[in-house]
């Protein structure tokens, strides 16, 4: 029996069928999947993130920044958003895009917020304010309808310890796991979004570190410690650790009163020792020249002694600044005990503990 002949060929050409057993396109796949780093390139996610405040706040990350009470963490974070609504530079009158701002108020009132943001010139159509977090979800549902809604460049949540007391799941600020899950929701919903979200938070009693269970830095992108200035009430220094360079590094800022803004100062020109003298320095200043130090050594190693010396107080109370700041994941030890070097962590080793 002969087979049929072949129809002639038309000139056309047919796109290849899918075999069988062939994988779905990358986006059609479940998201617990892994898909290879060429997925992400061909995405643009290998390009660096956008910076909103230089150092400190990024897109798509989340900053941790704790200072002591009353050391105006609020006026200066209004100042940024009053400046990115009007579409200023934080720190100075340049011109940049602008943008929305959500500010969760959950300790100030509003009255005193509105008094706060109306002196410092900002676009009032283009800040949202939200005095509460009641949401048949939870706090978070409630976060997530304000990102759709409002689409901001920016999100402020004043402050984290007035949101775990608003969410059922957290019984206490120092509950690790309960707080680590927290803030890894919040992290979670600024990488889904792309918005850079700022987390307000109180400083230890000492004044050094943040109040709370030491896994909070694990699960935030940017830790920014917010000191004074000695001998310059009207500066403010952040000190900013990161996974990313861009989000490393000090900034020293300058309030105008008059003004209601705030100007960067070149860290070098704003004074550096406490008037306490140096030997006999607390904690928080101990913390804030180390801080420094590593910011400044970059991905270079430092011995002990080299540590020490950059703490500028007696070697024990240096030593236990130091073995803080390395249970909090900020700084790593490597090498045997008798040889020890430190340095921050590398942006591989920050991303695996997050």
């Amino acid at each position: 029996m002969h087979e049929p002949p072949l129809p002639a060929p038309t000139g056309e050409t047919r796109p290849p069928t899918s075999l069988p057993n062939s994988p779905p396109p990358l986006d059609a796949e479940p998201e617990y999947l892994a898909k290879p780093l060429s997925y992400f390139i061909k995405r643009g996610i290998a390009a660096p993130a956008s910076t909103l405040v230089p150092r400190l706040v990024i897109a798509g990350r989340t900053t941790l920044c704790a200072g002591p009470p009353k050391l105006g963490k609020t006026t200066c974070w209004c100042a940024v958003s009053a400046a990115l609504s009007a579409g200023r530079h934080p720190w100075g009158d340049e011109p940049t895009q602008a943008g929305t701002v959500v500010w969760i108020s959950l300790e100030e009132h509003e009255e005193d917020l509105t008094r706060r943001f109306a002196a410092m010139d900002p676009d009032p159509d283009r800040i949202f304010v939200a005095t509460t977090l009641r949401h048949p979800g939870g706090p978070m549902a409630a976060i997530r309808a304000n990102i759709d809604r409002h689409q901001p460049v920016l999100l402020v949540i004043d402050t984290l310890g007035a949101l775990a007391n608003s969410s059922e799941a957290v019984p206490d600020e120092n509950n690790a796991t309960a707080m680590c899950a927290l803030v890894q929701a919040v992290t979670d919903l600024a990488h889904a979004t792309g918005v850079a979200v700022v987390l307000l938070h109180h400083a230890r009693k000492d004044g050094s570190g943040y109040r709370g269970s030491s896994a909070i830095a694990a699960a935030v992108d940017v830790v920014v410690e917010m000191t004074g200035v000695d001998g310059a009430p009207e500066m403010r220094r952040f000190t900013a650790t990161g996974r990313a360079q861009a989000a490393c590094g000090v900034t020293v800022v300058q309030y105008d009163p008059e003004r209601q803004r705030f100007t960067e100062v070149d860290p070098a020109q704003a004074p550096a020792e406490s008037e306490k003298g140096g030997r006999g320095a607390g904690a928080a200043e101990i913390r804030g020249r180390l801080l420094q130090f590593f910011t400044e050594l970059g991905d270079r190693e430092a011995s002990r002694e080299e540590v020490r010396q950059a703490g500028g107080a007696r070697h024990t109370s240096v030593d236990e600044v130091l073995a803080t700041l390395i249970t909090e994941g900020v700084v790593v030890r490597l090498g045997p005990a008798n040889r020890y070097r430190y340095r921050l962590p590398s942006p591989p080793t920050r991303a695996a503990v997050a």
